[in-house]
């Protein structure tokens, strides 16, 4: 069986454009003879992420980012992103997290699946949970952010130290300074005299203080040599002191003792009813008579009082008349 010509062309255009498109896959890193699994996740912000970035697992390239599709949603909108899963070993958790994250200091991309604690798996075609990863200059700007502050506040109290400085070194606060430092002086050469002054007087009586320590130390001494002396003559004060005291509490119990009992002997004559003080207690009698008499004694004195020319007569030549006595017949004339 003879070729022809045109199949020959014709079966090495189908070769070229089958190695064509084999070595495309190749580059773009897909393997077009293994199955691959499709996953998504919904962002707000992508931050960078592009197309072709990779889609790491436990540190491990597993796939790629295939697409990335605008979602209109109102005003703002969303960013579906899909990812291609070239490892048909990794299960997904139903829990797990695609975090967009950086991949290196300049600023890279990458989506790193965090695998969640779930029994339950993802299919293809299902949709992960989409988490942000703050970028460098986020996370330096969050750093500096304290510092800033901090330095705000340094700069406020260096200010408030410089208006302070300025307020005490003007010219008058200067003119105090200059007056303080000199009242200091002055002081200074005030207590350096008087030292001196106590120094010399020191020296002038240093005989005199000798002899007022010895002295002290020969008291002190004597008080030492005479301390059980001194301890017995007190010990002999004190039971001189108790027995006094006990003597006179004696004889005071004695004499209240005695006082009690003629002051109960008393009470019982007078409640008896003997001697005049008794009687007059004790007695009506006797008590009503002695207000009787009483009352005529204050009778006479008002009737004297009222007319003593009826019952005191003066004579100069010896002739005096009877004093009447009789109250009851004067009344009755």
């Amino acid at each position: 069986m003879r070729i022809s010509r045109e199949f020959k062309i014709g079966l090495l255009v189908v070769v070229s454009l089958a190695g064509a498109v084999w070595g495309l896959n190749v580059l773009k890193g897909r393997n077009i003879f293994r199955s691959v699994h499709y996953y998504y996740a919904i962002y707000d912000d992508i931050n960078g992420l592009a197309v072709s970035n990779p889609v790491k697992a436990y540190g491990f390239k597993v796939g790629k980012v295939s697409n990335i599709t605008y979602l209109p949603d109102g005003a703002k909108g969303h960013l579906l992103v899909e990812m291609r899963i070239e490892n048909n070993d990794i299960r997904i958790p139903k829990d797990s997290k695609a975090l967009i994250r950086s991949s290196d200091l300049l600023g890279s991309r990458e989506i790193t699946i965090q695998m969640g604690q779930s029994s339950e798996f993802l299919k293809p075609g299902d949709t992960l949970h989409a988490m942000m990863e703050k970028g460098l200059s986020e996370q330096v700007n969050a750093m500096l952010a304290p510092l800033k502050v901090k330095v705000e506040h340094l700069l406020g109290s260096v200010d408030t130290i410089v208006v302070a400085f300025r307020t005490v070194f003007d010219e008058k606060g200067m003119k105090n300074i200059t007056t303080g430092i000199a009242g200091i002086r002055t002081s200074i050469e005030n207590i350096v005299e008087v030292t001196n002054d106590i120094k010399s007087l020191i020296n002038s009586e240093k005989g005199k203080i000798s002899a007022v320590v010895s002295n002290m130390e020969s008291i002190t001494s004597n008080l030492r040599n005479s301390n059980k002396s001194i301890f017995g003559a007190l010990s002999n004060m004190n039971a001189a002191a108790d027995s006094l005291r006990q003597m006179r509490l004696g004889t005071l119990g004695r004499t209240l003792n005695q006082t009690a009992l003629h002051l109960d002997s008393l009470a019982t004559h007078l409640r008896a009813g003997r001697g005049t003080l008794g009687r007059l207690i004790i007695s009506p009698a006797l008590h009503n008579d002695l207000d009787s008499t009483l009352r005529t004694l204050n009778s006479l004195l008002e009737e004297i009082k009222n007319r003593p020319g009826e019952y005191i007569t003066v004579s100069l030549f010896g002739r005096r008349k009877k004093l009447k006595t009789d109250i009851g017949k004067d009344k009755q004339k």
